[in-house]
């Protein structure tokens, strides 16, 4: 009998799409909870401590949730945006604790970051590259285990915000109409009130869109929809803008671009205590630190860079320079891994829709270099980690293909055998135990620089004093596990802190050995005989920061 050749009809071909899309959706579902437990695990097993950035947004949500207003005490808050606080003070409404008001959204948002990210990547390369960018994507190690210790923890907010607007732009492009384009400028205005960076996002993937539908002569409906991502960015940025013109005096899109400036050079140079000098003197009424002062309003970053260009040339090359031992360091984007990167942009030559995506792809990276002319941090740059582990992913699929042929051609192994299946999976399997390595390198450097006597000091001090005692220091970390009221230290010989002190009602005084040797040598006498003004109630035993708790005597 002659077989019957069956040609698929269109129910069938759509039930096999269904079922396709269905299996795809459940193994991106897996790698989703796969990242999550990867986040949580290491938010369980990792010591850590609040320090840095993050006790600043943690105590923000906490009072703006509370109807205290936008400030970490008395003062508005015009240096950090609002909405990683609110999430941040949600969560700590649930958990109502300080650690892991952090680590709840670091695990959502973290995991969440893979829908976006995969998303893009099956537009652009297809469904195997992107579950192997989410599978990359949930065990990454500087968004697993680094992150952590980066001293913020808006990281993981921010990433999905900006990916989720990525994805939503590559939809304008594509021409699915206007609502692609508003949902876009609503995730960059959300964005934008994570950290202020999302402004450069929302310029230059605009002009990527405009770019890339004007090819298309598409030019009256882009225009349209460009004004309808703007609009949506402004309604979601506008009240904070609003607000920062009432703090600030002068419309602005952040409150920190001076002092950032100024503290970017104190970072390059390695100087602790100009570091101090700019963000903690007192300023010219002598009442109140620059950081808290109307004084770190009134220069602007222009105005330095008018000064000296040379010397603000200088520097963007200087930091460009640092940005590639820091991002490409083995506990970071290890170079390594570019050699994936390298197979997945260039193992077959590209046509112009290839061109058209990488293009899209090379802006949604571009937007991070805006950080070179301030100072380089790993997690300034971390928005770069999903598309290289994009472009990594397309790399493994081309290897694993490369394998399973060589193996056909060399061994006569079926395509669909267990070996062959072994040959794709192989590469991946390397890369992941790679991941391994690089967690463990991540973890020890993260806990390397980390101070835990400053955490010790505040539980101390939650048990030792009275609810309403006030402490001063320079770590608002310490009065956030004290949950005690907060007095910035300032940068000033002995007699002036006293007095600063009492006039702010300060009652307790943290310091550690590194901050009275290294930043403030003139308060040495702290450590080896402490002034009358004030008694030792508190040492940290058994580490090597020499953390220590003085009452003032009244």
């Amino acid at each position: 009998m002659v077989p019957v050749l069956r040609i698929p009809t269109k129910q069938s071909r759509i039930r096999l799409a269904s079922v396709a899309l269905s299996r795809e959706a459940g193994i991106l579902g897996v790698l989703v909870l796969l990242a999550a437990a990867v986040r949580v695990v290491s938010a369980l097993a990792l010591p850590r401590v609040i320090k840095w950035d993050e006790p600043d947004y943690l105590r923000l949500g906490y009072n703006l949730l509370h109807g205290q207003g936008f400030t970490t005490g008395l003062y508005p808050e015009a240096h950090y945006t609002p909405f990683y606080p609110l999430v941040s003070g949600l969560s700590y409404l649930l958990v109502r604790d300080w650690e892991w008001a952090s680590n709840l959204p670091f695990a959502v948002f973290g995991a969440a970051l893979l829908v976006p990210v995969y998303a893009l990547a099956r537009r652009f390369y297809g469904p195997r590259t992107a579950l192997l960018a989410a599978l990359l994507l949930a065990c990454f190690p500087p968004l697993t285990v680094s992150v952590l210790y980066w001293g913020t923890l808006t990281e993981p907010l921010y990433l999905f915000l900006v990916f989720s607007a990525l994805w939503f732009a590559w939809q304008a492009v594509e021409g699915r109409g206007l609502r692609p384009f508003a949902a876009s400028g609503l995730a960059f205005g959300l964005a934008y009130l994570t950290r202020p960076e999302g402004t450069t996002y929302l310029i230059l993937i605009g002009l990527t869109i405009l770019v890339l539908r004007g090819i298309s002569r598409e030019r009256r409906s882009t225009l349209l929809g460009l004004g309808l991502y703007l609009v949506a960015f402004a309604l979601v940025a506008a009240p904070y803008l609003v607000y920062l013109r009432g703090v600030t005096g002068h419309w602005s899109i952040t409150g920190k671009l001076g002092v950032t400036w100024a503290i970017g050079q104190a970072v390059i140079d390695a100087d602790p205590a100009e570091y101090d000098r700019v963000t903690a003197s007192l300023d010219a009424s002598g009442d109140e630190i620059i950081w808290f002062s109307p004084d770190r309003f009134r220069t602007g970053v222009v105005e330095l860079v008018q000064a000296d260009p040379a010397g603000f040339a200088g520097r963007v090359v200087g930091n460009a320079r640092r940005l590639i031992d820091v991002f490409f360091a083995r506990a970071a984007f290890s170079h390594w891994l570019l050699l994936l990167v390298g197979v997945g942009l260039f193992a077959v030559p590209w046509d112009r829709e290839r061109l058209r995506r990488e293009f899209f792809l090379v802006a949604a990276v571009a937007p991070v270099l805006a950080f070179l002319p301030f100072h380089v941090e790993l997690r300034f740059f971390s928005p770069a980690f999903p598309v290289l582990l994009i472009w990594s992913a397309h790399g493994l699929a081309r290897i694993g293909d490369w394998t399973v042929a060589t193996w056909q051609t060399c061994f006569a192994v079926s395509p669909g055998s267990r070996a062959a299946r072994f040959g794709r999976f192989l590469p991946v399997a390397l890369v992941l135990l790679f991941f391994v390595a690089m967690s463990a390198f991540a973890a020890r450097e993260g806990i390397r620089a980390t101070k835990f006597g400053h955490k010790e000091a505040g539980l101390w001090l939650r048990a030792h004093t009275p609810p309403d005692a006030a402490v001063i220091t320079r770590d608002l970390a310490v009065p956030l596990y004290a949950d005690r009221a907060w007095v910035a230290s300032p940068r000033a010989e002995w007699p002036t802190f006293v007095s600063y002190a009492r006039a702010h009602g300060a009652e307790y005084l943290v310091v550690d050995e590194w901050e009275v040797q290294r930043v403030r040598p003139f308060l040495a006498n702290l450590l080896d005989a402490p002034p009358p003004e004030v008694e030792l109630v508190w040492q940290q035993s058994g580490g090597d920061e020499g953390t220590r708790v003085f009452r003032f005597v009244r």
